[in-house]
């Protein structure tokens, strides 16, 4: 009987433990459900690299109009709603082994290197392989010749500005035909399907690169002022839209505006030599728009040379140069800017889009910012993402700003 009693209290002392430790075993499984939950709910979030590196261009998103459509009439998107990894998708890219080449249009300037900077930063954070880099030198030539050089290296990805549709058809047919995915900045190779032939194009918003530029003018030069117009006379989609809308902006918004001229240049060096001519045939000119950065400081430098300091100068885009002759006083006082640097991450993201196998933007965009002496450190520190240069920031010292 004391057997009995013993073996049953022995009972009675097993059973709950063997009760516990169940439960503790069901509770390390719920634990292990939940942590997978956790961590499947984390992989569906969007990339925090990706919402870092676009959060200081926030407050310049606005509205994208309906009537504002890409080269071939493509939908207009945001990069920051149609270019965006989720972290288990970026997880698959760093651990694919994955290769791009890009395929430069040119490589020189401020500009260029930001951009640049934007790729390779990219490329690092997803772990893709740069295998090689080529600088056409806007020949659309040397951009085929190009292509053709970095096909034996196998990249997935070809990264790309198509310098000319017509010649860049033929130049990237053989990427296409060799399975290589193709993420184009700005322009679209004519005839080229969106989804088939290349992934997606990315830029900048060249509608608000107008209106901004626009404005500058009415700002900076005046709303009473008389002007000329020194523009990029190549067949290139993006400058020639933007440069039309300030043209359609400044007859519409500004109508105090008078405009003496609208002339144009083919090779940057040679705008000086236009602006010279029209300051000679106008004298009471008093501001000049010009298309982009490089054209800025030959006119600039025209105006200088017959003594016009008085000639104000508004153009897109930044480097050190125009911002020193802005912030020391020279006739360079406004320009509307991109987020260079993005630009470089966002095409580096439609790439992972072709890798991925999703389908990319028909035409996504970023932000412009308007740039005047007053904002130079703000707009160097958001659209280069390099230190300040040293001879910019003498100048800024000099000018107390």
């Amino acid at each position: 009987m004391k057997k009995l009693l013993l073996i049953f209290s022995a009972l009675l002392l097993f059973v709950p433990a063997i009760m516990v430790a169940g439960e503790k075993e069901d509770e390390a499984e719920e634990m292990v459900e939940e942590e997978v939950v956790v961590e499947d709910e984390r992989g569906d979030e969007i990339d925090p690299w990706i919402l870092k590196v676009r959060e200081g261009y926030m407050k310049y998103v606005g509205d994208i109009p309906p009537s504002f459509r890409g080269p071939t009439g493509q939908k207009v998107t945001w990069s920051k709603d149609s270019l965006v990894l989720t972290r288990s998708e970026v997880q698959k890219i760093k651990t694919g082994n994955y290769k791009v080449a890009i395929v430069w249009h040119v490589m020189t300037g401020d500009y260029i290197a930001a951009w640049r900077q934007g790729i390779i930063d990219a490329c690092n954070y997803f772990n893709l392989e740069i295998v090689a880099e080529t600088d056409a030198n806007y020949d659309p030539g040397k951009q085929a010749s190009d292509v053709e050089t970095v096909l034996p290296l196998r990249p997935d990805v070809i990264i790309s500005v198509p310098i000319e549709p017509v010649t860049s058809a033929a130049a990237f047919r053989p990427a296409i035909d060799a399975g290589i995915k193709l993420s184009f900045v700005s322009n679209q190779p004519d005839g080229y399907v969106h989804g088939k032939d290349y992934i997606g194009i990315t830029t900048a918003n060249c509608h608000d690169r107008g209106l901004v530029a626009a404005d500058l003018v009415g700002i900076e030069i005046g709303k009473n002022s008389k002007i000329a117009l020194v523009t990029w006379g190549v067949e290139y989609w993006f400058t020639q839209y933007s440069d039309d809308l300030v043209r359609e902006t400044i007859k519409k918004k500004f109508p105090g505006i008078k405009v003496l001229a609208d002339e144009q240049f083919i090779e940057w060096e040679k705008s000086g030599d236009v602006a010279a001519a029209i300051i000679q045939r106008y004298p009471e000119v008093e501001g000049f728009y010009t298309t982009y950065v490089s054209s800025a400081l030959p006119i600039a430098s025209a105006c200088m040379d017959v003594g016009r300091s008085d000639i104000k100068v508004v153009t897109n885009d930044i480097d050190e140069p125009t911002l020193v002759n802005m912030v020391s006083g020279g006739n360079i006082v406004g320009a509307g800017e991109d987020m260079t640097y993005n630009i470089g991450v966002d095409a580096v993201i439609q790439a992972c889009y072709g890798i991925l196998g999703k389908e990319g933007p028909e035409y996504a965009v970023g932000p412009i910012m308007a740039v005047s002496k007053d904002n130079v450190r703000e707009a160097w520190a958001l659209t280069k993402r390099t230190p300040i240069p040293r001879g910019l920031k003498q100048a800024l010292m000099e000018a107390g700003l």
